[in-house]
């Protein structure tokens, strides 16, 4: 009875995504309407009776138990090493004010949650889906903190990767690789600082090449149309994203040119790599109506990024110019420790320990290419060099955090070819072969990495904190993170907040929304026609985001002007590190 009911849904779930791709084919994607409401609702059932009906027609007959092969200490072992990941990447998670892009992110999760956002095939800022925006409107919804909200979806990517990375390489080497793993990326300070940092868009990527890795394997290994399904899954929401995981169609598509060639089931092949594009249709058929109807705002900052390369490549000796590229590419994975001090998103930032395991596992990779799991791993690695050769680098050097979930999977593959060649060479020594002594061996040498392990990361953390964590930056962000918790915790709800135009407007009046009336100015009659209302002006310490009128009208000029039509109660002073003026808040009643 099954069978019937799971072609009938399989085929009704595709004819319903086509009518949902037809109805987008007329939907306005720059606003809010009834159509895309509908749209999306469709889709949705779409993308979940497809899911259903592949789970109703092929029963999986390895099903997906995570707890399998891990023994009581093992399970303590993950368990304990979660519980530091997670600590680390929440302590002082609130430390900086709102960036830009998050306040993009914060916006979009709010307007979604007031009815006004009803799509997630739209545009948020420079970014060509607003798609993740619904995962910090969901996290909104349950922790009511914006710097929670748009930080805990950065955390949840981070740990979801820490998980999918480990069960792959469980599922293709073997457990102590895996634990090694889960080890190495729990206290990367790479991860810890971008997971700290709400950019959905970027923090979103490892997290899905880690699912679209894990489900591949899976999938071809076992010949699972499940896991494939999912792997779909991953990669369709990657295309929707528009951004670096999506190369891993790239990826996908080779790996499964590989098992054509040297699986003997081709026809099995072939039918799982139908399935798989299928499942990747259904999930992203909408985007690619988006970027058929607007390619400039879909698509053009990436076809920029090509352009421009190729135009220097035309000037700077063409095929040359790619080689410079991939040397710098290259470079960026070499220890700095000035990378610890850098405020914003991270490139590639990793330790001596693990870079010399991540060669050494390379290495040990291309010995034994030939095999699914290091093809899958060498390819995902490779295309992640796509967009800082081929494209244009800029000044998105975020870009590499795609290569986290493959580095750190050839570190824990290069520790445990270390542990074992030196419990291999010590045996050597003693001359007295055994099992037993072999496996105390191997203890030992994965007890003394740990231990070296542990020692990096305690003296490159603390180099980490005493330049990140200790002492809030100074910078403007700052500024407007304190300006809006004092305020916050200050003046009544009903006082209206008024906000220089400019981006502390933004920042400010996104933390306080729900809290204060808020309202801009850039000239003494925007304050002026506030008559008679009690209200709190702002003034942001000078910065490169100052706007004119504050320019031109320093504090005292400032002060001395709005005497005219402003009755002032208090002049408040907020400051930060060794009593640097951050802000200064005028408390009183317009004339």
């Amino acid at each position: 009875m099954k069978t019937p009911i799971g072609i009938f849904l399989f085929i009704f779930s595709i004819l319903l995504n086509l009518y949902s791709f037809l109805i987008h084919g007329h939907n306005d994607f720059l606003n809010t309407t009834q159509i895309s409401f509908i749209a999306t609702l469709i889709w949705i059932v779409s993308v979940l009776v497809f899911g259903f009906s592949i789970f109703v027609l092929y029963p999986d007959k390895n099903k997906l138990n995570l707890s399998d092969d891990f023994n009581l200490k093992e399970k303590i072992l993950m368990t304990l090493i979660f519980t530091i990941a997670l600590f680390l990447r929440l302590y002082k998670i609130d430390h900086q004010g709102l960036y830009l892009d998050e306040w993009y992110w914060l916006t979009n999760a709010r307007s979604i949650l007031d009815g006004k956002i009803n799509s997630p095939f739209g545009f948020i800022g420079d970014q060509p889906s607003n798609m993740p925006a619904y995962f910090v409107a969901f996290l909104l919804l349950i922790v009511r903190d914006n710097y929670l909200a748009v930080r805990f979806a950065s955390l949840s990517y981070s740990l979801l990767t820490i998980l999918l990375l480990m069960y792959f390489l469980k599922d293709a080497f073997n457990k102590k690789i895996a634990l090694i793993s889960m080890l190495l990326i729990s206290i990367s300070v790479w991860d810890i600082h971008m997971s700290r940092i709400g950019w959905s868009n970027v923090n979103i990527n490892p997290f899905l090449i880690s699912g679209s890795i894990f489900f591949l394997y899976r999938g071809l290994k076992q010949y699972s149309k499940r896991s494939i399904f999912i792997a779909g899954v991953f990669l369709g929401i990657s295309i929707n994203l528009l951004y670096i995981a999506s190369l891993g169609v790239i990826a996908a598509a080779l790996y499964f040119l590989y098992h054509f060639f040297f699986d003997k089931k081709k026809r099995t092949i072939l039918s799982l790599f139908f399935l798989f594009v299928l499942s990747t249709f259904i999930v992203s058929s909408p985007t690619f109506v988006k970027i058929y109807r607007y390619p400039r705002l879909s698509i053009q900052r990436h076809k920029n990024f090509f352009s421009e390369n190729v135009t220097l490549s035309k000037n700077q000796g063409g095929i040359k110019y790619y080689i410079i590229q991939l040397q710098l590419a290259l470079k960026d994975f070499n220890f700095s420790k000035a990378k610890y001090t850098i405020i914003g998103l991270w490139g590639i930032t990793i330790e001596p320990i693990v870079i010399i395991s991540m060669l050494i596992g390379i290495l040990y990779i291309l010995r034994f290419i030939y095999k699914p799991q290091h093809i899958l791993m060498f390819l995902f690695f490779m295309i992640m060099f796509i967009p800082i050769v081929i494209l244009n680098r800029f000044s998105s050097i975020w870009r590499e955090y795609g290569f986290l979930p493959t580095i750190y999977g050839f570190a824990a593959i290069g520790a445990n070819a270390i542990i074992l060649k030196s419990s291999q060479l010590t045996d050597n020594v003693i001359f007295l072969f055994s099992k037993k002594r072999f496996a105390y061996l191997q203890k030992l040498y994965l007890t003394i990495f740990v231990v070296i392990l542990m020692i990096s990361f305690i003296y490159y953390f603390s180099r980490y904190y005493q330049n990140l964590l200790k002492n809030e930056p100074d910078i403007y962000e700052t500024y407007c993170k304190k300006t809006a918790r004092y305020i916050s915790a200050t003046f009544p709800k009903s006082t209206l907040i008024l906000l220089p135009n400019e981006l502390c407007n933004n920042l400010i009046s996104a933390v306080l929304s729900k809290e204060y009336p808020t309202d801009q100015y850039e000239s003494y009659n925007d304050i002026r026609k506030h008559s008679p209302k009690n209200v709190v002006i702002v003034r942001i310490a000078d910065s490169g985001y100052t706007n004119k009128f504050i320019k031109q009208n320093p504090s005292p000029i400032f002060e001395e002007n709005i005497k005219n039509f402003f009755m002032l109660n208090r002049r408040i002073s907020i400051t930060g590190n060794n009593d640097k003026i951050y802000a200064i808040l005028y408390e009183g009643k317009v004339n």
